[in-house]
C-alpha cells in the first residue's frame, strides 16, 4: 500500500504550491483557488487542520480507512 495520496479538488492549471508542513502540500491555481492536496505518511493519520474542503477530504479518508485527525 502506498503511503502517499493526492486529492484533486479542481482541474485548473497549477500555478503554485504551499507546504503546510513536511507531510501536507496544497496546490493552487493562478487565482489562488486550491487545486489539490498532497498528503504523505497517510498510514499514520492525516491532520485536517488548514486543509481546504476538510469535510470532503475527511469523507474520502474514511472510505480509504485512513485515520483523520481534526
Amino acid at each position: 500500500m502506498a503511503n502517499a495520496l493526492y486529492i484533486h479538488l479542481s482541474r485548473a492549471p497549477y500555478a503554485r504550491g504551499h507546504d503546510l508542513d513536511p507531510e501536507r502540500r496544497i496546490g493552487f491555481d493562478a487565482e489562488g483557488r486550491p487545486l489539490g492536496v498532497e498528503l504523505l505518511n497517510v498510514r499514520d493519520g492525516v491532520n485536517l487542520s488548514g486543509l481546504p474542503q476538510r469535510h470532503r477530504i475527511a469523507l474520502l479518508l474514511d472510505r480509504l480507512r485512513i485515520p483523520a485527525i481534526a
